[in-house]
């Protein structure tokens, strides 16, 4: 997996509305390439893939949240750092991020996000790749 970009401060918060702002665009922009696609009868695994980056947009601008928050308390938030490239954890983001501070979120939650998004991710994969074994074609 290849190592996140060296990333600038984010004690701007005018900087982490830029970067939230870029990925949403970037999260439309895929949603509606995904549509497109399925709107047109293209391949859906296709379009089951772009509608996945979408989800992974919106859970990278929540990790970038939280680095700013982490930097903003002088805590180290170097192990989020590199969420920002591991599919499944920017797909984990985008579910639990907005969650995140809620009192009424439970372990068992907790778990059942990061299997979904494991899930979701296999299943991105097993869409975009044809198999190499006689039960998988």
């Amino acid at each position: 997996m290849p190592e996140p970009p060296t990333r600038r401060s984010l004690t701007s918060i005018e900087i982490l509305h830029r970067i939230v702002a870029a990925c949403k665009k970037n999260a439309a922009d895929l949603l509606s390439a995904a549509e497109l696609c399925h709107a047109n009868q293209q391949a859906s695994g296709i379009a089951y893939h772009l509608a996945i980056l979408s989800l992974e947009e919106v859970g990278k601008s929540e990790i970038m949240r939280v680095l700013h928050v982490a930097e903003e308390h002088n805590r180290d938030a170097s192990s989020y750092e590199k969420h920002t490239t591991d599919h499944v954890k920017k797909l984990f983001w985008a579910m639990w991020g907005p969650t995140w501070g809620d009192e009424d979120q439970t372990p068992e939650q907790f778990s059942e996000m990061r299997g979904l998004a494991a899930r979701l991710h296999a299943k991105r994969m097993e869409a975009l790749y044809v198999g190499t074994t006689p039960e998988e074609c």
